[in-house]
C-alpha cells in the first residue's frame, strides 16, 4: 500500500491532520479531497487548469490504493454518496469512518459498499488500529506489515508526534534559545523512542519499509526544524543522504514505496544540504499522477531560476492531481505575473481564496494559509491598482487582506490542533504580515477615491501603531 485517498470537511482539523500525519510518516502518500469545496468551484478550478480538455484517463490513473471518507453528520454522509454516485465503477475499496453519534443515529449499514469503523472523536492509538486492522483485513497490507504499523502506531501517540511535527512545521520557527532546546531535547526523545522500539523487534530494523520511512523522516524532520531555526543540526545532512540512498534501493528490491523514497531523499537535498540540483533528479521518479507536491517543488525549481514557462507548467501539473492545493495556485499566480499576464495571476489568486473560503467563515485557518491567503489579496490589490489602475477593486482588494490578518485572533485552528495553547504563536503571525503597509495603501487610495469614512477609520488605525 501506497497511496491513500482521503476525503474530509475541510473544516475537520484535528482528526484529518492526525490521520494526514500518521500516513505520510510511514511513507504512504495521501491525496486529499474535501467534501465542502463546492462542485461549482471545482469546475472553475478545472476548466483553469484543462483548458477545456479531456482529463478523464487521466482522474482514472489518479487513484490511491484504498479511499478513507471522514463522515461526521448527515450533510457530510449525502456528499459522500452523491461522490461516490459520480464516480465509474471503481476497484479502490473504502474505508468509511463515521462518527458515532451519526452511526448510532442511523442505524447505519454500509450494504457492503465499504469498510465501516466508528469514530467517537478521539485521535488515539485505537483509531489508528482500527484503520490499520481494517487494511488488513481487506489485503492492503500483510501481517508483518500489520504488526509494524501498530507498532509505529503506539509510538506516534504515546510521543505525541502530530502535536512535534504541527509546532515545528505548521507555526512560526522559535528566535528564543531555550524554546529551541525544548523542541530539539523532544525531538530527540521521539527518534530514540522510535530506534528502541524498532530494535526490540529486529525484524522491523532490518526490513520494516515502513517503519525504516518513519524513522528515516523523524531524522529529517529533526533537521528540518534546526534549519528553520537557523541552528545547528542535529545529524549530519550527509550522513542522513547516504541512509536516504540505502533505503531507496532497498524499497526498489522490494518494489514498495519507491515514490516515497525518492522523494525523502530529494527533500534531504532540497531543504538540509540546499542542492536543488540533486533533489531535482530525485524529485523525477517521484512524479507519479497522484503526487502534486514532486510536481510543485519542480515548479519551485523552475520558478527560482526564472523560467516561468517550465514553472507554470509543473504548477498546472501539481494542480491536475490536487486542485485544491492553493499554495500552487499562488505561486503560480506569481508566474502569470512575472509574465504580465495579470488576468491570469488574479484568478489564480482569487482561487486562494475560493479554496480556503469554508475554512475562513469556520475560523480554523492555520499560519500558513493566512500567510498565503494574506499574500494573495496583496498582489491583487497591486495589480488593480498599478497594471488596471481600478482604485476602488485595489481598495477593495487590500480590506480583504486586513480581514485576513484580522482572523489570526478569531481562528481555533491554534486551540483546536496543540495541546499547547500559546498566545505568543497568534502574536508571531501578526508581526509576520506587515499590516502597516496595508493601512496605509489602504489610507493613500481612499484619499484619492474621496472615500471619507476609509480616510478617518485608517488615519485612526495609522495614529495607533505610530503611538
Amino acid at each position: 500500500m501506497q497511496v491513500v485517498e482521503f476525503t474530509y470537511r475541510s473544516t475537520m482539523i484535528k482528526p484529518s491532520v492526525f490521520l494526514f500525519w500518521f500516513l505520510r510518516f510511514n511513507g504512504i502518500y495521501v491525496c486529499e479531497h474535501f467534501l465542502d469545496i463546492k462542485d461549482e468551484t471545482k469546475k472553475v478550478l478545472y476548466s483553469q487548469i484543462t483548458g477545456g480538455r479531456n482529463i478523464s484517463e487521466f482522474l482514472e490513473s489518479n487513484k490511491g490504493d484504498v479511499e478513507i471518507c471522514l463522515v461526521c453528520d448527515e450533510d457530510d454522509l449525502e456528499d459522500f454518496h452523491k461522490n461516490q454516485s459520480a464516480k465509474k465503477i471503481s476497484d479502490v475499496p473504502i474505508v468509511l469512518l463515521i462518527s458515532d453519534s451519526l452511526a448510532e443515529q442511523q442505524s447505519y449499514e454500509t450494504n457492503g459498499e465499504a469498510a465501516l469503523i466508528i469514530y467517537r472523536g478521539n485521535c488515539d492509538v485505537q483509531l489508528l488500529m482500527d484503520i490499520i486492522h481494517t487494511f488488513h483485513e481487506m489485503n492492503l497490507i500483510d501481517d508483518e506489515e500489520r504488526e509494524e504499523l501498530d507498532c509505529v502506531a503506539n509510538w506516534f501517540c504515546s510521543m505525541e508526534i502530530h502535536d512535534l511535527i504541527l509546532r515545528g512545521k505548521y507555526f512560526y520557527p522559535t528566535e528564543e534559545h531555550k524554546e529551541f532546546e525544548v523542541m530539539a531535547d523532544a525531538y530527540r526523545k521521539a527518534y530514540d523512542a522510535l530506534d528502541v522500539c524498532l530494535h526490540t523487534e529486529s525484524f522491523f530494523a532490518d526490513s520494516g519499509i515502513y517503519s525504516q520511512y518513519a524513522l528515516i523522516n523523524m531524522q529529517y524532520e529533526m533537521d528540518l526544524y534546526c534549519v528553520r531555526c537557523n541552528k545547528a543540526k542535529l545529524i549530519p545532512s550527509t550522513d542522513l543522504a547516504v541512509i536516504g540512498k540505502s533505503f531507496l534501493a532497498y524499497t526498489h528490491k522490494r518494489q514498495k514505496l519507491e515514490a516515497s523514497a525518492s522523494m525523502l531523499l530529494a527533500q534531504i537535498y532540497d531543504d538540509l544540504l540546499m542542492d536543488p540540483n540533486v533533489a531535482y533528479e530525485y524529485y523525477l521518479p517521484a512524479c507519479k499522477p497522484y503526487n502534486a507536491y514532486a510536481y510543485f517543488k519542480k515548479g519551485i525549481y523552475w520558478k527560482n531560476k526564472k523560467e516561468m514557462n517550465k514553472a507554470k507548467e509543473y504548477y498546472r501539473r501539481s494542480l491536475l492531481s490536487y486542485p485544491e492545493y492553493y499554495r500552487a495556485w499562488y505561486n503560480l499566480g506569481t508566474c502569470y505575473f512575472y509574465d504580465q499576464q495579470y488576468e491570469l495571476a488574479v484568478n489564480a489568486f482569487h482561487n486562494v481564496g475560493a479554496i480556503l473560503k469554508t475554512k475562513w467563515s469556520k475560523h480554523v485557518l492555520r499560519t500558513l494559509e493566512i500567510d498565503y491567503l494574506f499574500n494573495a489579496y496583496k498582489c491583487c490589490a497591486y495589480i488593480y491598482n498599478k497594471c488596471f489602475n481600478n482604485i476602488n477593486l485595489s481598495i477593495w482588494e487590500n480590506l480583504n487582506a486586513v480581514r485576513v490578518w484580522e482572523e489570526i485572533d478569531k481562528s481555533k485552528f491554534w486551540e483546536i490542533i496543540s495541546s499547547q495553547n500559546d498566545r505568543n504563536l497568534k502574536e508571531k503571525a501578526k508581526k509576520r504580515l506587515d499590516i502597516t503597509q496595508s493601512y496605509q495603501q489602504i489610507y493613500k487610495l481612499a484619499l484619492k477615491a474621496g472615500n471619507e469614512d476609509l480616510i478617518r477609520e485608517f488615519r485612526q488605525k495609522l495614529i495607533k501603531i505610530g503611538e
